[in-house]
């Protein structure tokens, strides 16, 4: 049989003999209610603070979920890309509506899940795993406003952190255009600090701005783009 209800119950026999008469035999059963649990983190820049929201639900009647009560204990835990280990960043417990708010700060892509107690005693629950996504931050250290047309200006880009074979790429825009041009790629050094040098091959008002495609530990960053006159 199936328990339908969760809570105290009694699970009743009914025994008939050769003569038809029957006995009943009670027996009370403790059912408890099935659990839950689902998360949810935003894509967070790489060092930034975001937050995972966990919302724990239990099934008090087949097929009919509820938020669980407030006071549940819930780990947020975080496992790195190309790695089998599962780091605890922290807990919180949940509140009214079986909901817990959990920091952590962005550091690589990989994967979030929750782990929390089951309602039955002694047991533990876990989560289905979600994608954990930190992207690439890319700043202007050095982003001159103004160029004189076919001479080379340098500029320079913070772009953190490092990862084996990334790239950072000047990309330019004339005014007028709807398309961002890659006119420049490094490879990203150790120093994290990446420099382009770069003439303008026409006078007008230009932007600029750096794009670092994604690799396998972090998403995909990009600069603010910056007016350049060209004269």
């Amino acid at each position: 049989m199936t328990p339908v209800v969760a809570g105290v119950n009694t699970f009743s026999f009914y025994i008939l003999d050769n003569y038809l008469d029957g006995r009943s035999y009670g027996r009370p059963v403790t059912v408890y209610a099935a659990r839950r649990a689902s998360v949810s983190a935003p894509a967070v820049p790489y060092g930034g603070r975001g937050t995972a929201k966990v919302v724990v639900q239990d099934a008090r009647k087949a097929n009919v979920w509820t938020a669980s009560p407030a006071g549940i204990t819930v780990y947020l835990q975080r496992q790195t890309v190309g790695t089998t280990r599962w780091v605890t960043l922290g807990s919180a417990k949940t509140v009214t509506g079986g909901i817990a708010s959990i920091p952590f700060i962005s550091a690589t892509n990989g994967a979030f899940r929750a782990v929390l107690a089951s309602s039955v005693p002694a047991e533990t629950l876990i989560s289905p795993a979600i994608g954990a996504v930190s992207s690439a931050v890319v700043s202007w250290r050095l982003a001159p406003r103004t160029a004189i047309r076919g001479r080379a200006v340098t500029y320079e880009v913070a772009a953190v952190p490092y990862d084996v074979g990334a790239l950072a790429q000047l990309q330019v825009r004339k005014a007028g255009a709807t398309k961002w041009t890659t006119v420049k790629s490094v490879a990203v050094p150790t120093t994290r600090i990446a420099r382009f040098a770069y003439a303008f091959p026409s006078a007008g008002s230009w932007s600029v701005r750096v794009y670092r495609p994604a690799t396998k530990q972090h998403a995909m960053g990009l600069s603010m783009a910056v007016a350049v006159a060209v004269k």
